[in-house]
This record gives structure tokens, sequence and C-alpha cells, in this order.
């Protein structure tokens, strides 16, 4: 139980790294499309979910 613990909040931090990096994102980005068949969907689902981070990202920040 305890390890679980300890490997969600890893999972949460990363995650919050993840928010705030636009470098992560576009490594982690090119990895996967380095290493699998990324269809045309898929592409554009991660992108979409990259413009509501950086959306997110902006609003906290007061620019948009």
């Amino acid at each position: 139980m305890e390890e679980m613990v300890v490997d969600f909040i890893k999972l949460k931090i990363f995650e919050h790294e993840l928010k705030k990096s636009k470098e992560l994102q576009r490594f982690i980005l090119e990895s996967l499309s380095a290493k699998s068949k990324l269809t045309l969907e898929d592409a554009m689902e991660l992108g979409n979910k990259v413009k509501e981070g950086m959306l997110e990202e902006l609003k906290e920040r007061g620019l948009v």
C-alpha cells in the first residue's frame, strides 16, 4: 500500500511538471511518435491536450 502511495505521488509530480514544461511535452510527443505507429487521429488528440494545457497555463498567468 505504501509503495502505491509513493508511486501515485511520483505520478502527480510528473503530471505537474509535464503541464509546466513545453520542452518535456515536446520530448514525450517525439518519443511516442518515433516508437509507435501514431495515427493522425492520435496526433490530433495529443495536440489538443497540449493546447488545453498551454491555455490553462496562460490563464493561470493571467495572460488570457
